[in-house]
């Protein structure tokens, strides 16, 4: 004892009776078993390899499968060709979770929606609009 206090162990059963009591290493301690969970644990659905909320992706803000890197949570596993796909995915949806990505993510997204081979059209198509307009209020046109 140090400064009136004791070191000794005590162990209690469930009704609070003292079951057993310890007093130094050359006592044996009982092997302890880990008390069941109310919540299953560490179970792998749909091929996975991790558990949902393994992965948390900061441009979505939103938790996933750390195995392939998918956001949906009932999705399947589908291994490392499918992380490098829900990678592209996640960082054109969503961005990455840096100032700006999210911005650019949807700069992107629109992008997408006009076709090359049009926006090329419309600017000659502009331009030729620009001189069409010009030649009705009588200005000059080079």
């Amino acid at each position: 004892t140090r400064f009136g206090v004791s070191h000794t162990e005590q162990e209690y059963n469930r009704d609070g009776r003292l079951a057993s009591s310890t007093t130094g290493a050359g006592s044996q301690q009982k092997k302890r078993l880990p008390i069941p969970c109310k919540y299953e644990e560490d179970i792998h659905i749909n091929g996975h390899t991790s558990v949902w909320g393994s992965y948390f992706h900061k441009g979505a803000f939103k938790w996933g499968y750390a195995d392939d890197h998918s956001l949906i949570r009932s999705s399947y596993g589908t291994g490392i060709n499918g992380r490098i796909a829900n990678d592209e995915s996640n960082e054109l949806t969503y961005g990455s979770g840096i100032a700006g990505s999210v911005m650019l993510a949807s700069a992107r997204k629109m992008l997408e929606v006009i076709p090359r081979s049009s926006a090329l059209k419309a600017a000659d198509s502009d331009k030729f609009a620009l001189n069409q307009q010009s030649k009705l209020y009588g200005e000059a046109v080079d």
